[in-house]
Parts: C-alpha cells; sequence; structure tokens
C-alpha cells in the first residue's frame, strides 16, 4: 500500500488481476495545481492565483486569506483551465485573465478583465479571435495597449480588447503561450510551443496609434534613440560553419516607422494588392487607344521611363536639433546614410 495526497492507492504488480479502481498516488485528478501567480505591479500584497481546475483566487493582505472570484465571471464554463494571470499595471484591484477549455473539446477563446478586484468581469474576446487563449500582456505605458496569445498566434488591440488585429509579421502560426513587454527597450518578447522564442523590436509605435492615423496619406512615428555599433570578430571558432547557431541580428541604425496610403504604392500583402486592383475601374479601350494614339511620342516616352522608376519607394531626411548633418533613408527595401525607413 502506498499513500499520497491523503488518498490510500492499492499497487498492482504486472500479471496480477486488478479488482479495484483506485485514484491516482499524486492526486493529480483532483486538479491540485497552481498555474499562474500574478503579484500586482501597483498595490502591494494583492496577489492573484489560478488554477487548473478554473479557480481564480485573490488575495489583498499578502496571502493571509484567498477569495474565490471565478463565480462571478460570466458565460465561463465551471473548471476551465487557467493558464495565466496578469495583474493590471495601472489599476491596484485590475487583472487580466485568459482560460483554455480544449481539453474538453471547447475551442472558444475566453478572455476577461476586471478593475475592482473580481466583484465584475468584462469579456475581451471578439469574433476576430482564432483559438483558445493561453496568454496576455498589458503594455507598461499605454494601458489600452494589450497583446493576446492563442493557438494560432498572435493578437494585438489598442482599444483594451474592445477589437483585435492578427500580429502577421515575424511571428508564424504557432501556440503563444508567453507573452512580455520589456520594460526598458519597449520590445515584445514572445514564446511558442515548438516554433522558438521572439522579440519583436521597437512596439513604441503601436502607444500612440489610433484609426486616424491609419486613414492618413502619410505619417511617420517618433523615432526611439539607437545605440552605434561595429562587428568585432568572435572569439570562438573563426569558420564554424554549422557548428554554432545565431539568431538573425538586429538591423543597424535607427528604426523609422511610417504609415504610408498613397495609391500609387502597391500593398505589401499580395492578395490585398490583387483585391485592391481588381477594384480599380478600368479604361474603355476604344478611349485608352484614341487617348494613346493623340500623345506626342515625347510625351510616351516619358510616360514609359517614369513606369521604370520604383513606386513603392519613400526617401527621408534626416536631420539633426540644429538642422545640419543631413543623412537619407530609403524605404521599401533599402536603405543609406544610417536611417532605415520602415514603412
Amino acid at each position: 500500500m502506498s499513500a499520497g495526497c491523503g488518498v490510500t492507492t492499492t499497487l498492482i504488480k504486472q500479471g496480477e488481476k486488478q479488482t479495484k479502481v483506485t485514484l491516482d498516488v499524486t492526486g493529480a485528478e483532483n486538479h491540485c495545481t497552481i498555474l499562474t501567480i500574478a503579484p500586482s505591479p501597483v498595490q502591494r500584497g494583492v496577489v492573484w492565483v489560478g488554477t487548473d481546475d478554473g479557480r481564480v483566487q485573490l488575495t489583498r493582505d499578502g496571502g493571509r486569506s484567498w477569495r474565490s472570484v471565478e463565480d462571478r465571471i460570466p458565460g465561463l464554463p465551471r473548471n476551465t483551465w487557467c493558464p495565466e494571470i496578469k495583474a493590471s499595471r495601472f489599476a491596484p484591484l485590475g487583472a487580466f485573465a485568459v482560460f483554455d477549455g480544449h481539453r474538453r473539446a471547447d475551442w472558444t477563446p475566453y478572455a476577461y478583465r476586471t478593475d475592482d478586484g473580481g466583484e465584475t468581469w468584462t469579456p475581451i474576446a471578439t469574433k476576430e479571435l482564432d483559438g483558445y487563449c493561453l496568454s496576455i500582456e498589458q503594455d507598461p505605458v499605454r494601458a489600452e495597449l494589450l497583446f493576446l496569445g492563442t493557438e494560432f498566434g498572435l493578437w494585438f488591440s489598442i482599444d483594451a480588447g474592445a477589437s483585435w488585429q492578427r500580429w502577421k509579421h515575424g511571428v508564424p502560426t504557432s501556440s503563444v503561450m508567453g507573452l512580455l513587454v520589456h520594460p526598458r527597450d519597449g520590445d515584445l518578447v514572445v514564446a511558442t510551443h515548438g516554433r522558438s522564442l521572439f522579440v519583436l523590436d521597437d512596439i513604441t509605435p503601436l502607444r500612440t496609434l489610433t484609426p486616424a492615423m491609419l486613414q492618413e496619406k502619410l505619417h511617420v512615428f517618433p523615432a526611439q534613440p539607437a545605440a552605434e555599433w561595429i562587428i568585432r570578430q568572435t572569439p570562438a571558432e573563426r569558420f564554424p560553419g554549422q557548428g554554432v547557431f545565431r539568431g538573425e541580428t538586429r538591423t543597424r541604425g535607427v528604426f523609422v516607422y511610417a504609415i504610408v496610403n498613397a495609391e500609387e504604392l502597391a500593398h505589401p500583402d499580395d492578395k490585398v494588392e490583387r483585391e485592391r486592383k481588381s477594384r480599380k475601374p478600368k479604361p474603355a479601350k476604344d478611349e485608352a487607344a484614341k487617348d494613346e494614339t493623340a500623345k506626342p511620342a515625347e510625351a510616351k516616352d516619358k510616360k514609359d521611363k517614369k513606369k521604370e522608376e520604383p513606386k513603392d519607394q519613400v526617401t527621408v531626411e534626416v536631420r539633426d536639433s540644429a538642422g545640419a548633418g543631413a543623412a537619407t533613408g530609403i524605404g521599401a527595401g533599402g536603405a543609406a546614410g544610417g536611417a532605415t525607413l520602415n514603412a
């Protein structure tokens, strides 16, 4: 006989006939695992805890007393795993919680927020989300900027979860199980299951992004300070071949982020660009031929030459505070003068 977690279990040797079904010696079926612990960075003594049987508990006195608040969460099936809770970076009794029910064939995304210590909860999982939720993170500078990890990728919101957009640049379709915004550098660290670790450099443009900006023809975000650096020979093997793995180095220079909605620029997404071109009205063949023959040869040559010039290119001139020391950055595939444009 063996005892574990207060449950007596009979150990059956190989070949013996088992006549009684007993609980596992570890008591795992009792759901005894705390999956997430989130102390508040704002209020001392406030700690949130989530478990593998859907319990959400809160202490306001540093652990001397606890209170369950999961029954106050609307629309959440009982005993749904709580893989992560994040205490709010701004509200003393605020928190964000995500729940995962896929072990019971429930792939519904469950994500909630509370601002009053769990008395009331607001669902923030919208129809845009795909896959059950696994992780969540609040930006330390902009309270409304949230990041959410699901089984199928990374999402972000600039309106506190009222709507979500999928992040498609640099993060593949994968199970995003951990998120963290670096408090100093403003980088987003993304931990996935099976697809490695990703660092999204400089998410600061999202801190000022608004829907109105997306409608502007050109908007340039403030650039962040950058350090000059050079590459030196590694003290390890000089010609390592495949013996040493190194991740891709961050692009050298200052990042300049811009929103460009000029009609003459091609959309970076090929599918969107094809749809955009298909919606453009096409001129009648007779009128197009008439206009073409009416143009002088010189104008036609000028037009042909203009066609050869790249249109998906933006040039940015960078000067210091005194207006001197110009440098030029060429976006959409090129860089010069130490300035890099991401358009």
